[in-house]
């Protein structure tokens, strides 16, 4: 086996290893976000069956109770709606890194790579952050800039070319737990109104 071969063989094992890897992180995301979805469903569940509104138990310090238990209330729902929307922007990022990550390996299926493509990345692109990379947090937006928290320097060239240009469609999906998320809270606003 020459140097060329072995090197082949490493990049190879190893993209495919980042690729069941991916698999299992982009699932494990889409896991938690849905469970983000059934404790927003809780929430409002609980605040909507309850009979008095708001329950004896919220003080009112400076303000009234019910403006105490609106802001509770509302702070709650944002905290599960940013994380959820957390889940599912590292999603999104997963499908793109298996997309990527098959079309590479599917081209050097039926070509080998060359030593250029199998070159390890040097540098990291600086993504610019945008407005719309903000809004992300609440809303899916997708030219927003959704990368993985790791540097990109060694892996393969071509990988990262790749990566570089893919998408997804794991957005639309995102677009009906999320707008879902919005409803239950504007269910919120609506009965815990001062």
């Amino acid at each position: 086996m020459t140097g060329q071969d072995d090197k082949e063989k490493r990049m190879i094992d190893f993209l495919n290893l980042r690729m069941s890897q991916m698999h299992s992180y982009h699932d494990h995301k889409e896991n938690m976000a849905h469970a983000a979805v059934v404790v927003a469903l809780g929430l409002v569940g609980a605040v909507l069956s309850i009979q008095t509104w708001p329950p004896s138990w919220v003080p009112s310090l400076c303000v009234s109770s019910k403006t105490m238990a609106f802001i509770g209330i509302v702070a709650v729902w944002l905290l599960i709606h940013v994380y959820m929307r957390w889940q599912l922007r590292n999603r999104r990022v997963a499908a793109i890194y298996v997309a990527a990550l098959l079309k590479v390996l599917r081209a050097w299926a039926t070509s080998p790579p060359t030593e250029e493509q199998l070159k390890a990345w040097e540098q990291d692109p600086l993504p610019r952050v945008k407005i719309h990379d903000f809004i992300n947090f609440l809303i899916p937006w997708k030219r927003s800039n959704v990368t993985a928290d790791e540097e990109l320097k060694g892996y393969p060239t071509a990988f990262v070319k790749e990566l570089q240009q893919s998408s997804t469609g794991a957005v639309w999906s995102e677009y009906i737990v999320t707008y879902g998320s919005l409803l239950l809270g504007l269910f919120l606003v609506v009965r815990t109104l001062p």
